[in-house]
């Protein structure tokens, strides 16, 4: 099974984007999904990194590794699925109100792979103090079944991808 893959497309004839899928595993720590890019002009560098957007908009196909963005490669476990799921469902408290800080339903549903709707649930819940970090991590651990089917797709998707380059 390839692990990784370079797709490349000239947008015109002074810019290039690139986008990178792979199964990224620094030091000992297991395996995990990275989708990054680079977007070039004349051959110099104009952004690069966590640009999803802008990769969809040329390779929608690539929506399934945009999803599981540092999840476990295996599992398909979101990065500190736990602590970081309880932050944005507001557990350790609430912050300045600003746009992206917790609670937030947008953030929570997208680190869980969960619908906006049951993200804001959850957050109710947390907010009334009838939830507490027990309760959510039996939530996180309901996910486990979903994250695991996701993780096959996106490494067969890296595959599938890797042999028509």
């Amino acid at each position: 099974m390839k692990t990784e893959v370079t797709l490349i497309k000239k947008l015109d004839g002074k810019t290039t984007i690139k986008a990178f899928a792979k199964l990224q595993k620094l030091g000992d720590q297991r395996p995990y999904f990275s989708l990054t890019g680079e977007e070039t002009e004349y051959g110099r560098i104009q952004c690069c990194g966590c640009m999803h957007d802008e990769l969809l908009d040329h390779w929608p196909e690539l929506k399934p590794l945009v999803d599981i963005h540092l999840s476990d490669a295996e599992t398909g476990e979101p990065m500190h699925a736990l602590e970081n799921g309880w932050y944005w469902a507001g557990g350790y408290g609430s912050y300045k109100g600003e746009r992206n800080d917790p609670p937030n339903a947008t953030h929570l549903a997208s680190h869980l792979r969960i619908t906006p709707e049951y993200a804001q649930e959850i957050i109710d819940r947390v907010k009334a103090g009838t939830m507490d970090k027990q309760e959510f991590s039996q939530i996180v651990s309901a996910c486990e079944t979903v994250w695991h089917t996701e993780a096959c797709i996106a490494r067969n998707l890296i595959n599938k991808l890797a042999e028509a380059a």
